[in-house]
């Protein structure tokens, strides 16, 4: 039987339910294994066609690894538990004050960064805070290969550099970070500093992924794939020192794109009063996504047959053993909607046309590029 044994710690509050909804939260093993299932099925996808054959080929090899959805796929080959010497302390989120800010001369009053992050989860929920420590137990069941075993130790390595768990994973909720120096199949766990982070992801990446990993054509999931996905390393306008620093600096620079850019926010209110618009570029970074103006007017823009569209995008921050604080952007770039699917605004004054989705992701990289100053490790 192999085994790993990896000693995590939080690096920003991880919003994690547990038995109950509104309860104390609990380090509950399925979450870990959910968040590396979707990791691993990212990576499995690279270099596979979106037709059945393909999708089937990816799902069985999934389900070697963490068991199926159905009786018929058997149980998970890899088992995860959770230790920890002494039970972790739990906080409850109040949130912050406002801030206050001027745009175009008129003060507005603002959330911080990081309450636009984590606006759902302000006083209502509770949560682990950052430097909780835990450990995470790999197993393999007998019979296990040791290939699928390295593709369980690779989902972790992804969902450590790359993701979170809990509420609020891809707005940095829920980011992980290993300790102290660990490395397993060449994989580096650990992060040195903010000056090698963005070497040592890479290299971890190309371990994963290999030197071509490549898709055929706009994939319609997630996939780790050149042209299908791009990763950045964050830095800050300066080097962070706290988590508290990254998480407002990356939370307020994605307030601002989301609340200013232009021309949506002139558009949606013409789309309010029937008139015909090409599209509304914001949408591009998840649905629903509403719109309220002075006049009392609103708006709620999803698909027809859909409700939500999770981001694309995964923002995460991670701690180096030195004591940087890098931030990592992932971005996939896969199909935004089903095929003739299009955007639809839900309104209580009128019943405007559907309009296209956004053709592309442009927007989202060049916030990434220019807002964020961010240096890409993989595209």
């Amino acid at each position: 039987m192999a085994k790993i044994t990896v000693k995590l710690e939080t690096v920003t509050p991880l919003f994690l339910g547990g038995a109950e909804p509104r309860g104390e939260p609990e380090l509950r093993p399925p979450a870990f294994r959910g968040a590396m299932r979707y990791w691993l099925r990212a990576a499995l996808g690279t270099g596979v066609s979106d037709n059945p054959d393909g999708i089937k080929d990816i799902q069985q090899r999934e389900a070697e690894v963490f068991g199926g959805v159905n009786d018929e796929s058997g149980a998970s080959a890899v088992g995860v538990r959770i230790s920890y010497d002494r039970k972790p302390t739990i906080g409850i989120y109040f949130g912050d004050k406002p801030r206050r800010d001027v745009i175009n001369g008129k003060p507005v009053i603002r959330p911080t960064g990081r309450d636009y992050l984590y606006w759902s989860m302000k006083k209502t929920h509770q949560y682990f805070p950052p430097a909780t420590s835990f450990d995470l137990i790999l197993t393999s069941r007998p019979g296990t290969g040791k290939a699928t075993f390295d593709m369980a130790i690779r989902a972790l390595w992804l969902l450590i550099h790359l993701g979170g768990v809990g509420s609020r994973s891809r707005r940095t909720g829920g980011s992980l970070s290993v300790a102290e120096p660990f490395q397993v199949n060449d994989l580096n766990f650990s992060l040195t500093s903010g000056k090698l982070a963005r070497r040592e992801l890479s290299d971890g990446l190309r371990i994963i992924l290999g030197e071509s990993s490549t898709t055929r054509g706009l994939p319609a999931y997630d996939v780790l794939a050149s042209g299908a996905c791009s990763v950045w390393l964050i830095k800050g306008e300066r080097q962070w020192r706290t988590w508290e620093e990254a998480v407002k600096e990356i939370g307020e620079k994605l307030c601002d794109a989301r609340t200013y850019s232009k021309p949506d926010k002139q558009n949606v209110i013409h789309w309010i009063d029937g008139e015909d618009i090409d599209t509304v570029q914001r949408s591009v970074f998840g649905l629903p996504l509403t719109f309220k103006y002075a006049n009392g007017k609103t708006g709620t823009i999803q698909g027809k047959d859909l409700d939500r569209r999770a981001s694309p995008l995964w923002l995460k921050v991670s701690k180096a053993i030195n004591g940087d604080y890098v931030g990592v952007a992932t971005l996939f770039k896969s199909a935004f909607l089903p095929a003739g699917e299009k955007l639809h605004l839900k309104t209580s004054r009128s019943n405007p046309p559907p309009i296209k989705p956004p053709p592309d992701y442009s927007l989202i990289e060049n916030w990434i590029k220019n807002d964020l100053k961010a240096e890409v490790i993989y595209e």
